[in-house]
């Protein structure tokens, strides 16, 4: 390019296009992107410990400290359906739930609630109707048509459609 300026990269020794050097206040680095690039991969495979830690401090503003006891509180286990043993085998941890708008962090979920949370945009209210949904289907595919079975519906979805509308604010406190 014209007029562009070049630079010898400390660790591989090329004179590259300053272009190719992260800025670093208000210079360059010592090092070229794709050296950097290569240490960093080379520290993270070295430090997975360290690496998680610094994952969990930027990310969610916790330390590996507070996800462990964290995840003794939970009894070593996913904090919604209580599951111990990961499902997907390339899971070794827990992941951490937190609040998109807060950034606060919730619990930790194993990755099959992350992902049913995720998918239900966290709303309450959808939550709530995917359970009726499903109870109301349970309930169709065992053939219960009794009276009783109907009165017991309709009590449920009365108590669905009132928590939709209300909830409980002493739940909601409980994990503040």
């Amino acid at each position: 390019m014209i007029g562009e300026y070049f630079k010898i990269c400390s660790k591989c020794e090329q004179n590259k296009p300053i272009s190719h050097f992260h800025k670093m206040r208000n210079t360059r680095r010592y090092d070229c992107k794709e050296c950097r690039n290569k240490y960093l991969r080379e520290w993270s495979r070295k430090n997975p410990e360290k690496k998680r830690e610094q994952k969990y401090r930027t990310r969610y503003g916790i330390t590996l400290k507070q996800y462990e006891k964290l995840l003794a509180f939970q009894d070593h286990a996913c904090a919604i359906c209580g599951k111990k043993e990961h499902v997907r085998k390339t899971d070794k941890y827990f992941l951490v739930d937190h609040c998109h708008k807060t950034g606060k962090v919730r619990g930790l979920l194993c990755h099959r609630c992350n992902q049913a949370l995720s998918q239900l945009n966290e709303d309450p209210s959808s939550s709530l109707r995917l359970i009726k949904y499903i109870f109301l289907h349970k309930i169709k595919e065992r053939r219960y048509a009794s009276s009783f079975f109907a009165g017991y519906m309709q009590g449920i979805s009365i108590m669905l459609n009132k928590a939709t509308n209300n909830l409980n604010q002493q739940e909601i406190n409980k994990y503040d």
